[in-house]
């Protein structure tokens, strides 16, 4: 007997060590449902938490006045989003001699690393597909760091001049959230620069120093892609994924209230609960978002309930009605055998 339950932990062990790993061929059915279930669980969670605040009775009493037309407009924002981070995935992969994976499979890429499929970030899931594609470890981890900063490059400025914009028009936001961007994002900037020019005089080991180097050669291969005519379409894609993002949150909120916030406020209000994409976050940010993004729009001046009842309809879109084409995705990556195309 005891032998018996000894051999059943074991197995449980390794099952729960691969759900955890977050290589996509680790993936089974269970564990897919597992994920579905852990990440309902911890959304709805947030929303129950944070409508308790808001006022539940308020924020259902919105239910009886809403925009259908809006719904459609939001879909196909996300649609277009995924379009957007496809096309900048792909220039990320064949920098520097790396494979030139075709439309379709890097869709269904996309797509699956957008699922909430993994308790771990798409990230770790992104490094699992490169490796099979030929990259090395260490090239696969080039990779997905270039697609965070390529992210982040595009969307902190942005949400920079935005504040900046709304300061100008004495927008009553919450006093912290405006100043935050305009001081922040040139700091941040500030800082990263003066590391990148002064790399080779950093100390090359330690527990700090080597992430940093490896963040420091990450955003100087991205520097590289976008000097070059391919990296302009790197970064248009991901300029299109954030905005379709975003105007998709933007009609979630018009379906609610009627009109569409000020795309300044949608901005802000979208980069401070939302920094990071669903590809990056651990179960595509469920629970994360849900807690975040209605108090972030709120702090822009937006009622709480409306942004609660909006924020709620922008994650069905986002998350949960791809999440069957994600659960597609991944079975056609895991059954299709890897082919690394002809050199960029």
């Amino acid at each position: 007997m005891e032998r018996e339950l000894g051999t059943r932990w074991e197995r449980t062990r390794a099952l729960l060590a691969a759900w955890f790993s977050g290589h996509y061929r680790e993936v089974t059915s269970g564990g897919m449902v597992a994920a579905a279930l852990l990440g309902a669980g911890l959304a709805l969670g947030a929303l129950i938490a944070v409508g308790l605040v808001a006022g539940i009775r308020d924020v259902f009493g919105l239910l009886d006045d809403l925009d259908w037309t809006w719904i459609p407009i939001a879909v196909g924002a996300v649609v277009v989003s995924h379009i957007g981070y496809i096309l900048a995935y792909r220039e990320v992969g064949r920098m520097r001699g790396g494979p030139v994976v075709p439309l379709g499979r890097m869709g269904a890429f996309v797509v699956a690393g957008f699922g909430m499929l993994v308790p771990r970030a798409g990230f770790t899931f992104d490094q699992g597909i490169w490796r099979d594609h030929g990259l090395t470890d260490d090239q696969a981890r080039d990779r997905v760091m270039m697609t965070g900063l390529l992210e982040y490059a595009l969307l902190a400025p942005a949400a920079c001049i935005a504040a900046i914009v709304l300061i100008m028009e004495h927008y009553p936001a919450t006093q912290e959230v405006l100043p935050s961007w305009i001081i922040g994002v040139p700091l941040g900037a500030a800082i990263t620069i003066s590391l990148l020019v002064w790399r080779d005089r950093l100390p090359a080991k330690g527990r700090i120093w080597r992430p940093v180097h490896r963040f420091l050669d990450a955003l100087a291969a991205m520097l590289e892609m976008v000097r070059r005519p391919r990296g302009a379409l790197a970064a248009g894609g991901m300029a299109l994924y954030w905005a379709a993002d975003i105007a998709s949150l933007g009609a979630c909120i018009a379906f609610v209230q009627h009109s569409v916030p000020p795309a300044a406020v949608l901005i802000v209000g979208y980069a401070t609960g939302y920094a990071l994409t669903r590809r990056s976050l651990p179960l595509a940010g469920a629970g994360a978002a849900e807690a975040l993004m209605p108090f972030a729009m709120h702090w822009m001046n937006m009622a709480l309930t409306v942004a609660v009842l909006g924020v709620c309809i922008y994650r069905l879109c986002n998350l949960w009605l791809p999440l069957a084409p994600a659960i597609v995705s991944l079975r056609h990556l895991q059954g299709a055998i890897p082919r690394s195309a002809s050199p960029a």
